[in-house]
């Protein structure tokens, strides 16, 4: 069994077809996936228990990415949760925000697989 089976990664996003695209990808890798459609259901996810790790996209449909993101970099335990933003937004504007909100990472969709995989394994490194 592969070490990456007990770290588990929190993927938000309002598409279904890249929830389940980036499921498929991150199980085929080894780890273990929730995945969340927005905001409210990302934060009843964490009152379960904490990720490694969260992939969570600009916009969803209950609130913008970017708060959800602040919010779990000012809450308690959850504040050392690994946060990639995924976007279709591409500005260097964009990315700094991300950054400066509390993303440890950004990629801009279409996004690489292999890429994806490399730094969320950086990050959890």
């Amino acid at each position: 069994m592969s070490a990456r089976a007990d770290q588990e990664i929190l993927i938000v996003d309002d598409e279904q077809s890249v929830r389940d695209l980036l499921a498929y990808v991150l199980r085929g890798a080894g780890y273990a996936v929730r995945k969340a459609n927005d905001a409210s259901g990302c934060l009843a996810c964490l009152s379960e228990r904490k990720p490694d790790l969260a992939l969570i996209d600009w916009l969803l449909p209950d609130a913008c990415g970017l708060e959800l993101t602040r919010t779990l970099k000012i809450g308690g335990d959850r504040r050392r949760i690994p946060v990639i933003m995924i976007s279709a937004r591409s500005r260097e504007t964009d990315r700094i925000t991300a950054l400066d909100a509390g993303a440890d990472d950004y990629m801009t969709k279409p996004f690489s697989t292999r890429e994806l995989l490399a730094r969320i394994e950086s990050l959890l490194r």
